[in-house]
């Protein structure tokens, strides 16, 4: 009985542990299945972004039908930290940036474009949701994303996104050191941050690069750190935290 019971228990704690990152979006921001009502109500989370078959985008198996051209975006530049590109500074997006599909619904356009592949529990009415945005140009109802979150297409005041991590052209030894559990990664080891910081190729000036994207600091499926899960933020800013990971200060 005892025996039966511990495996009870260690099940239970392997179920928790399988289950406890879904949470993280289930509620947020990000969990779009809570505008949908009526014949068009879902449950589904992930298939407001992604699909597993037929998406409009390889990676990340992308389901909205629309976004901006790279082209159409202002990236900061000001700033003498940006030699690390070590050639002419792109004036936007590389095409395979990562960040555009952040930005094809924070760039104050409708959501995304619309759903791709419409969920199966929908009853087919999503699309003719306007809270859902079919992505259609000057449709009545589309939703956009409003506040402090709609950047728009000039990013000029904000933190550098789309820009190559390189520590090792920084002379002053000012940002903190590639490695970790993965080759992809800020070590954040020393910075008194709690969560390395993930890299994302990009092709910048004609080379396959690790960048700093959105998600670097912003883990768009839900906060590891539960102390702001509003902003998504991969760890705190108490202390300045999250810019002392990759800021060696």
């Amino acid at each position: 009985m005892k025996a039966r019971l511990t495996i009870a228990v260690v099940a239970a704690s392997l179920a928790a542990a399988t289950v406890a990152p879904a949470g993280l979006i289930t509620g947020s921001k990000h969990d779009l299945s809570a505008t949908t009502g009526g014949s068009g109500k879902t449950t589904q989370i992930c298939v407001f972004c992604h699909t597993p078959h037929n998406p409009k985008a390889q990676i990340p198996l992308w389901n909205r039908s629309g976004t901006n051209a790279n082209t159409a975006f202002k990236l900061y530049t000001s700033s003498a930290t940006l030699n690390m590109y070590g050639a002419t500074k792109p004036t936007g997006f590389s095409s395979d940036s990562i960040s555009l599909f952040c930005m094809s619904c924070h760039d104050g356009s409708p959501l995304g474009g619309g759903v791709h592949n419409l969920p199966s529990d929908s009853g087919g009415t999503l699309a003719a949701d306007p809270r859902n945005s079919r992505g259609g140009v000057g449709v009545a109802g589309d939703v956009i994303v409003t506040g402090k979150t709609n950047f728009g297409t000039d990013l000029t005041k904000s933190h550098p996104v789309n820009i190559p991590y390189a520590p090792n052209l920084d002379a002053n030894g000012g940002f903190r050191p590639i490695g970790g559990a993965n080759s992809n990664e800020v070590n954040v080891s020393g910075s008194g941050a709690s969560n390395n910081l993930p890299l994302f190729k990009a092709t910048i000036n004609g080379s396959t690069v690790f960048a700093v994207e959105c998600a670097s600091c912003h883990a768009v499926h839900g906060s590891k750190y539960v102390g702001n899960p509003v902003n998504f933020l991969r760890t705190t800013m108490k202390g300045s935290l999250l810019c002392l990971a990759c800021h060696n200060k």
